[in-house]
């Protein structure tokens, strides 16, 4: 399973042949989506021994046609293609038409001549019928619309970082706590071997994000250091509230009064 950038819906029309009422009554009732682009698959499956296919749509649909083609060259170099339809010419011929009637890039992918399918708008265009479907011809067709689909919606596999077969945006979903920075990574693939300054089992990274001496470390470590190194008894002989016991340039007094001043994640 794949992850897309885009939406992509799958929608079979009906009555297309009656003035394509299915396709309309949608295309009306959802002009004000934002569609990228429409993509219409009508009889893809009659080679009339010229192994081509034709992309029809009008010159305003020119950009998505181009897009087509050029995923038909990607995915089914042997299939032969002609694009259709700059000039205006033919007229509209399936569910393509009532999206661009409402601005929507849309196109009509189809077997050449068609109209020289026997079985066109006939009862005997069914699987059904022997040696009807030329299904290598029919492969090809799937190829470009899965491929044009994927390039264009921008299919990714789902990340799986830690290979225990669950998709990570699902974990996280589950369960948000496994990705502590909300950056759509788990913690353990992220910080793994990562320092946990304070051994609080969450890694430095994610607990208390800031680091505002820049030392590299949270300052929730940082201030675990600084109290856990620290005489906390001014009157101990060792106890020097000047000391930079982290070497990071700041005294330990100062290193402390700015953590106790901005740290605001808890102690």
């Amino acid at each position: 399973m794949y992850e897309t950038e885009y939406t992509v819906k799958y929608i079979a029309f009906d009555l297309e042949e009656h003035g394509f009422v299915g396709s309309h009554a949608y295309a009306n009732e959802h002009q004000d989506d934002d569609i990228r682009g429409v993509l219409a698959l009508d009889m893809i499956a009659h080679d009339a021994a010229t192994y081509k296919c034709r992309i029809y749509g009008r010159p305003e649909s020119n950009p998505i046609k181009y897009l087509v083609a050029e995923a038909v060259e990607e995915y089914a170099p042997g299939l032969n293609y002609m694009i259709i339809g700059e000039d205006g010419y033919p007229p509209d011929l399936s569910d393509n038409a009532p999206f661009e009637d409402v601005g929507f890039q849309a196109c009509l992918l189809i077997e050449n001549m068609h109209g020289t399918n026997p079985c066109y708008h006939q009862p005997c265009d069914s699987v059904d019928t022997p040696d009807y479907i030329h299904y290598p011809f029919a492969l090809e067709y799937a190829r470009t619309a899965a491929g044009f689909l994927a390039d264009q919606a921008v299919a990714q596999y789902p990340f799986d970082c830690d290979s225990d077969g669950i998709p990570d945006a699902d974990e996280i979903q589950e369960n948000p706590s496994l990705d502590c920075n909300g950056n759509g990574l788990l913690d353990t693939c992220e910080h793994q071997g990562f320092e946990d300054g304070n051994a609080n089992g969450i890694a430095d990274a994610c607990d208390c994000l800031g680091d505002l001496d820049g030392d590299g470390a949270t300052d929730h470590a940082d201030l675990g250091a600084l109290l856990g190194a620290w005489d906390s008894q001014p009157g101990d002989p060792h106890w020097n509230a000047d000391a930079d016991l982290d070497g990071n340039g700041h005294i330990g007094h100062a290193d402390l009064g700015i953590l106790l001043g901005d740290w605001g994640c808890g102690t």
